[in-house]
């Protein structure tokens, strides 16, 4: 058998692909994923790459560290979030928006992946402008998503996203923004043009 993602997720010989089912890998069992093609099967991010930027599997504002989802895969037939088929996904023309993030597209959707709960979201945002920004936010012309969910009212042409907060927080001309949601006690016109969320309440600062 031939080790084929970090930490023993998924394995191949020369008539199958296996699927460790139990992620914490207390008693790991590798299940053949019927279907899919081991010649052609690739896994999306592979232990070399978090090594090389120092990821890790969950988001960690405290380090700015992103999440990025280690259980995406595809062949020359399917795309796979784990071991289940992403139904309509386009493996030729799948890609990930990004170096980080949970974001994919094809040549028909836009794709939000979330690993602990199974699920792929098909987001309806716009193929041509559709951009990953940072630390789970993401926009095209006309919204800004956070974790795959838009965010109503949030201007797109102003939005950035603050670094160094403790939060995932980004501003537009009108609000703060952190974890999604609408901040009141700050002024986002105390934000433009700082390396650092000054205007954020300082529960939300990182410590430096």
């Amino acid at each position: 058998d031939l080790r084929i993602d970090r930490e023993w997720l998924y394995y191949r010989d020369n008539h199958y692909i296996y699927y460790n089912g139990d992620p914490y890998f207390l008693a790991p069992t590798y299940a053949p994923m019927h279907g899919a093609d081991p010649s052609s099967f690739e896994v999306l991010f592979k232990e070399e790459d978090f090594k090389k930027k120092n990821y890790s599997y969950a988001y960690s504002s405290y380090y700015k560290e992103d999440y990025i989802e280690p259980e995406v895969a595809k062949d020359r037939n399917f795309v796979y979030l784990g071991n289940k088929q992403i139904e309509g996904a386009d493996p030729s023309t799948f890609r990930h928006l990004g170096n980080t993030g949970s974001y994919f597209k094809d040549r028909a959707r836009i794709y939000y992946f979330n690993t602990d709960k199974g699920i792929v979201y098909s987001l309806d945002g716009d193929l041509d402008t559709f951009e990953y920004l940072n630390h789970g936010y993401a926009k095209d012309k006309d919204n800004v998503f956070y974790q795959g969910r838009q965010l109503l009212g949030v201007d797109p042409d102003s939005f950035k996203v603050l670094e160094g907060a403790r939060s995932s927080c980004g501003i537009d001309k009108r609000a703060i923004y952190c974890n999604g949601g609408y901040i009141l006690d700050a002024s986002p016109d105390t934000c433009f043009g700082k390396k650092s969320p000054e205007c954020l309440p300082y529960e939300l600062r990182i410590e430096w």
